[in-house]
């Protein structure tokens, strides 16, 4: 502690401001000083030992501040500064200091504890704010920071970056349970009156919701969704939810990290994070096993087994090594940083592995994937036979060769069996198809016909071409790609449906009309839900596709009943259906 004083001679002032120790002039107030502003404020360039342990339990009780977002369990400046003048008597500068630590046989009398830098300590509710989750099978650090208005304010959760597209990340709102009840209250209150009317009382309903309700891997809102339709018998839709008036720290924010830990991509938008993750520069220890690892230009099983993933030497992540389609047939090993990518691209590596294991037997079966001369003409309006017969080649492909395979004698057992069923695989898929194709030409034709025969009629060309435009949905250039055999099974049942209604339709317009008028509102639906949630979940795309199917089955039992529908059908189930979507984010 220093004050300044004038040097004078024969009266005249020669130094106007001489630094010299305070501590000297007045020891006591001095002492007050260098505690406050060196000890408690942390003014001081070299801190000793006792007052780094001191910081490192004021910074732990300081985060736990952070996480319940309350300045109340820090004890204040006034009593730290206390303890400090309790202990220390006179010492106004570090050279006393630690002179009184040398006297005093150590620093021990100095060093704080948590019940003397405590003013509480709500141990209840720090448990419901984890240091770690768990999202998939990572097990993820958590950051706290009461800092409202800031970008950091809240809870940040720190994922690597090769785990970033593979985790569940909306799943999270579920890992912390003191924000989960404040971000249920938020929701439950803000929702429009005319449901928030029917969850009265707020608070009872927030505690059942609570109690009750389980964690089952959707997003938040889903969940709470369907668990109010089930028990209050409430229907609330996706967009009903107030998500632009939760507070930002209810948000869970996400930083991507990569191999030294360093943030490449924030935010709490998951859209936005997910996907392609820059991770930075490639690590030393990553380029050096790719060295060791990786080749090219395989076209049989002549090396090691491959491991799922290899410790790298700098002791940080894994690397993931799989084998990779190479673009001049032959096959790779190639290592990622990205397990999910990596597990991807060895499945279709295997499968390309195979394809070479088999080459004799991949001319004949191209050659038996031909298709019926008599489909030719009805292939056309749906891709062209040659497409459909290379679809179907590499469908096959990917049906019996895309394998998690990592040793040779796997790929050698394995091989047995696949080569026996290879034949009998690809005809299955043929088989599959042709039904589907047949039933796609007769409805063309069908349409064509009564086209020709009401050539004059206005009415008739534009409910044909109506038509035409339901084939084309069911049946577009991609259609093997895109359905899996079982749904592929239902289109030629859809397409003799629409063949039937066509033969009864043309004739009898206004009959048609009113019973169109009766599917019209659940095929509206169809095309507005989709574009309800801008990023839909999983669950939610699926059901829309299953919603979708069900549209045609009705369409059956409408405008063909004769045919009976594969499930039950009716309005009361489309609209059950509806609202199940429509809950959903």
């Amino acid at each position: 502690m220093v004050a300044s004083e004038q040097v004078k001679l024969h009266g005249l002032i020669i130094v106007p401001g001489r630094r010299v120790s305070y501590g000297h002039i007045d020891p006591v107030e001095a002492t007050k000083i260098f505690i406050r502003s060196a000890l408690v404020e942390g003014d001081i360039g070299n801190p000793p030992p006792f007052l780094i342990h001191n910081r490192d339990l004021i910074e732990e009780v300081t985060d736990m501040e952070d996480k319940i977002r309350r300045r109340n369990i820090l004890v204040s400046e006034d009593i730290l500064t206390r303890f400090y003048e309790e202990r220390i008597g006179i010492a106004y500068n570090i050279q006393t200091l630690k002179k009184l630590i040398r006297d005093r046989g150590g620093d021990a009398f100095l060093r704080m504890s948590k019940e003397e830098i405590m003013d509480s300590y709500p141990e209840e509710e720090i448990a419901l704010y984890p240091d770690e989750i768990v999202l998939g099978t990572r097990v993820l650090s958590c950051s706290y920071s009461f800092e409202p208005g800031q970008e950091r304010d809240g809870v940040t959760i720190r994922i690597p970056s090769d785990a970033a597209s593979g985790l569940p990340l909306e799943s999270a709102d579920w890992k912390i349970p003191a924000l989960l009840r404040e971000k249920v209250t938020v929701l439950v209150k803000g929702l429009p009156k005319e449901y928030r009317k029917k969850l009265v009382p707020i608070p009872q309903t927030v505690e059942t919701i609570l109690r009750d309700i389980k964690d089952d891997g959707a997003p938040l809102i889903t969940s709470l969704a369907h668990f109010i339709h089930e028990r209050f018998h409430v229907s609330i839709p996706a967009a009903a939810w107030p998500t632009e008036g939760i507070p930002d720290y209810l948000k869970m924010r996400f930083a991507i990290v990569n191999e030294k830990g360093e943030e490449v991509r924030s935010g709490r938008d998951i859209d936005l994070l997910q996907g392609d993750v820059p991770t930075g520069r490639e690590s030393q220890a990553l380029k050096t096993a790719k060295k060791q690892w990786e080749r090219g230009g395989i076209t049989s099983w002549n090396f090691e087994d491959l491991p799922e993933d290899i410790p790298l030497k700098d002791g940080g992540d894994c690397a993931y090594p799989a084998l990779e389609r190479g673009e001049d047939g032959s096959v790779g090993i190639r290592l990622f940083s990205d397990r999910e990518k990596a597990a991807a691209t060895h499945r279709q590596g295997v499968a390309a592995l195979y394809e070479l294991y088999f080459k004799k037997d991949m001319k004949f079966l191209k050659k038996s994937l031909a298709l019926p001369q008599e489909l030719q003409a009805a292939a056309r309006s749906c891709g062209g036979a040659k497409q459909i017969e290379q679809t179907l080649y590499h469908k096959t492909l990917r049906a019996l060769f895309e394998r998690d395979i990592r040793t040779k004698e796997d790929f050698d057992e394995y091989a047995k069996t696949a080569g026996r069923s290879l034949l009998s695989q690809a005809q299955e898929l043929l088989q599959g198809v042709i039904p589907a194709i047949r039933a796609f030409g007769e409805a063309e034709e069908t349409l064509r016909r009564l086209g020709v025969a009401n050539r004059s009629n206005r009415g008739a060309q534009d409910f044909i071409a109506s038509l035409r435009g339901d084939i084309d949905r069911l049946m577009p250039e991609r259609f093997v790609e895109i359905y899996e055999s079982e749904r592929l099974s239902d289109i030629p049942r859809y397409l003799k449906a629409i063949v039937v209604r066509a033969e009864r339709g043309v004739t009898h317009l206004e009959k048609d009309a009113a019973k169109a008028a009766k599917v019209k509102p659940f095929i509206d639906k169809m095309e507005e839900m989709p574009g309800q949630v801008p990023s839909p979940s999983e669950e939610r795309k699926q059901a829309l596709e299953e919603y979708r199917w069900l549209v045609e089955e009705y369409k059956i039992s409408v405008f063909a009943p004769e045919m009976k529908t594969a499930l039950p059908v009716s309005p009361k189930r489309l609209q059950e259906k509806i609202g199940e979507i429509e809950r959903m984010l």
